[in-house]
C-alpha cells in the first residue's frame, strides 16, 4: 500500500511547470525558483550565523 502511494505522489509546482509549453510560463516557473533559491540561502546562512554566535 506504501508502495503504491509512492508512485502516483503528484509532481511539484516547479517539476510541473518546468516543461511547460508556453515559453512565458517556463520563464515564470524559472525566475520564481530562483527566488525561492536566494531566500531559502539567505534564510539558511542567517540560522548558521545565529547558532554559530550562540554557540
Amino acid at each position: 500500500m506504501k508502495q503504491e502511494a509512492l508512485k502516483e505522489k503528484k509532481p511539484a509546482f516547479f517539476e510541473k511547470y518546468i516543461n511547460h509549453r508556453f515559453l512565458i510560463v517556463r520563464i515564470g516557473t524559472k525566475i520564481i525558483r530562483s527566488i525561492w533559491l536566494v531566500f531559502m540561502a539567505i534564510g539558511m546562512f542567517i540560522a548558521w550565523l545565529v547558532s554559530a554566535i550562540a554557540a
